[in-house]
């Protein structure tokens, strides 16, 4: 993807990237690493800005703009930041309250997080492209026992155009790593697994926020057999500071 930034722009990229490699941060960015993923941005470095003109800048940059920084965070991330489970939370959060985002983000990032909790995995990496104006991100579990192709989540979303949702599959067999069951799990437990996945973790840090959403969620099978969960209609307002 051609990247077209102005100064501006680049000064209130960068300065993101400063944030988020302060050495009194308990994150864990390695600064060289991380500003070399951005090296397509052709970065000079340089800040300087005010706070009001960082963060209206990266409010307002374009939307094909932020979906590729979210992709080289996450991509990045597990190399660049140790895969350090704070340190992902807590961009993905900052992320949110600089209003990086297109309206997707606090509900793929928060299904993200939940997942990762929820399946109880401590090694994961993605690969994330928004190429094609959408989310395509692969989140791979390296989980003991479970073929490669089934400890694979794909997320995908909505397009710039598109009313904003977000969906991806779980594997049963992944399921089954956390419930006993059968062919499928019962209702009662997709009910409260889906209520650890749609815990909204912005809320403690951006309270103003509304969001609201359509959650539908289906049994697919046989072949394959997973669990199909699709957030739509998706309504996401951040006034804060308007």
């Amino acid at each position: 993807m051609d990247i077209n930034l102005t100064f501006q722009q680049k000064a209130a990229i960068s300065q993101f990237l400063n944030h988020l490699t302060k050495p009194l941060t308990m994150m864990k960015w390695d600064r060289e690493k991380l500003f070399d993923t951005f090296s397509s941005y052709s970065l000079s470095g340089q800040t300087g800005l005010d706070y009001s003109n960082y963060v209206y800048t990266l409010k307002t940059l374009p939307f094909a703009v932020k979906r590729n920084i979210v992709c080289k965070i996450l991509n990045s991330w597990r190399y660049a930041a140790q895969g350090d489970p704070y340190t992902l939370y807590q961009t993905l959060q900052d992320i949110l309250y600089l209003k990086i985002e297109t309206g997707v983000e606090c509900v793929l990032f928060n299904n993200i997080l939940n997942l990762r909790n929820y399946l109880d995995v401590t090694s994961i990496s993605f690969h994330a492209t928004s190429e094609m104006d959408y989310y395509m991100i692969d989140m791979i579990l390296n989980i003991p026992d479970v073929d490669s192709s089934e400890s694979q989540i794909r997320f995908t979303t909505s397009s710039e155009m598109e009313t904003p949702r977000v969906e991806y599959s779980i594997a049963i067999s992944l399921l089954k790593k956390k419930k006993s069951f059968t062919m499928q799990p019962s209702q009662e437990d997709v009910s409260r697994m889906l209520q650890v996945l749609a815990e909204n973790k912005t809320k403690k840090h951006c309270p103003w926020i509304y969001l609201n959403y359509s959650l539908k969620c289906e049994y697919i099978g046989p072949f394959m057999p997973s669990l199909f969960i699709r957030y739509e209609n998706i309504q996401y307002v951040d006034n804060n500071g308007e």
